[in-house]
């Protein structure tokens, strides 16, 4: 591991303009490099190791003799440790998932069945893993629903699928292709709030004031089986939102999830610094927020509220948790 941050440092030491290399450091340096090889007694190490040094010392040559190399998806694999293909079990075990074992588990989840539930998604959106529902109450505040999708649920926890999501951690996105967490075959169908059928979610209600207020003390959070009744894309919210629509629940559903979000923008705005970060060009996940229309500001407040909202709860109820804050450096951006 130390090897990919220092070879990271050198990178960012030989293209900087403000440090001056002889050409005699660098001949001694590649000496050293070159020596350090022919010197290197194979038998002492098994083959993962003498193929990672082998990698890295010829990878510092590269470098050193400045010789330009185009990364390809198996470079980046190797060199990162990052596995990209599934094992054939893993896949195996993937072709044959049936939900139906997962009745019990379903049981033990609150069914939402009198909301209406709507998707917003970028038009390339493979998997729709959060979906809301809001409706007017009697107070006059809103209630507000999020629910994400939970595709742990449906994991045997002594499984192979489980097994693989565990070591693997997150899905990682790059240029050159992706290394996610799950198979496909799994991940497009249960890790995703498809519309009209039944999946395991997470959902978080938060009840929020005309002045944009969450009142923490009436926040609910609860395991759920959500059924999505419509998904919408930024540019088909936005057109409903203007010109209306005959459903008269997608109506209601749209008209209010606008006046959630004009509570809320009363009391978030957005850093400048964040807008350049984040706002300016798509990320290679293509998963950022890039536009300013309604129902992409509706996804990102959302978002926003229930990640805070959870995390003051935790934190007033000393619930031991894990929070994730962002330092932005000026300098680096």
């Amino acid at each position: 591991d130390d090897l990919f941050f220092y070879d990271q440092v050198l990178e960012n030491l030989l293209a900087s303009k403000k440090i001056f290399y002889s050409k005699e450091l660098e001949l001694a340096s590649l000496k050293k490099v070159q020596d350090f090889l022919n010197g290197l007694d194979y038998s002492k190490y098994n083959g993962e190791v003498k193929a990672k040094l082998v990698f890295w010392c010829n990878e510092l040559k590269d470098k050193l003799e400045k010789i330009p190399r185009k990364e390809t998806l198996s470079h980046l694999s190797f060199k990162t440790d990052v596995t990209i293909d599934f094992n054939e079990g893993v896949l195996s075990e993937a072709r044959r998932f049936n939900p139906k074992v997962y009745v019990g588990e379903a049981n033990n989840r609150e069914k939402i069945k009198d909301e209406f539930i709507i998707t917003i998604d970028g038009e390339r959106a493979g998997e729709i893993d959060d979906g809301l529902s809001v409706k007017k109450l009697e107070n006059g505040n809103y209630l507000l629903g999020v629910h994400i999708c939970d595709p742990t649920g449906y994991l045997d926890k002594n499984g192979i699928l489980y097994d693989e999501g565990y070591k693997r951690t997150i899905s990682i996105y790059s240029a050159l292709g992706n290394s996610p967490m799950f198979p496909e075959q799994y991940s497009s169908n249960y890790m995703s709030l498809t519309q009209g059928k039944r999946r395991f979610a997470t959902s978080y209600y938060l009840e929020i004031t005309s002045d944009g207020e969450i009142i923490l003390d009436k926040c609910v959070f609860k395991k759920s089986v959500v059924s999505v009744n419509r998904k919408m894309s930024y540019n088909n919210f936005n057109l409903l939102a203007k010109s209306g629509c005959e459903d008269s629940r997608l109506e209601d559903t749209i008209n209010n999830l606008q006046e959630v979000c004009n509570c809320l923008g009363k009391r978030v705005s957005m850093d400048e610094n964040y807008r350049i970060a984040h706002r300016e060009t798509p990320n290679v996940s293509a998963t950022n927020i890039i536009g300013s229309s309604s129902g992409e500001k509706i996804v990102e407040l959302a978002m926003f509220a229930t990640n805070t909202t959870v995390a003051n709860y935790a934190a007033k109820r000393g619930i031991p948790f894990i929070y994730r804050a962002h330092e932005l450096d000026k300098e680096y951006l």
